[in-house]
């Protein structure tokens, strides 16, 4: 897995800028799995990419606030 990393995290976020609810969940859940696993590595090396995307969608997403 670590050896795909880069494709495996590219395929995972392309679902949080969907435009259907559903698959942004999928893909929030899908990176999330993705970054637990492979941790450190993945978490260190995406992280510039990743934290404005999830900002953004946290700020935005209204059907995943509670």
């Amino acid at each position: 897995m670590i050896k795909n990393i880069d494709e495996a995290m590219k395929m995972a976020c392309s679902g949080l800028v969907d435009p259907h609810p559903v698959v942004r969940y999928a893909g929030l859940s899908c990176t999330g799995l993705l970054l637990t696993e492979t941790s450190p590595i993945a978490q260190g090396k995406f992280h510039k990419e990743l934290m404005p995307m999830l900002i953004k969608m946290m700020n935005e997403e209204s059907l995943i606030k509670l």
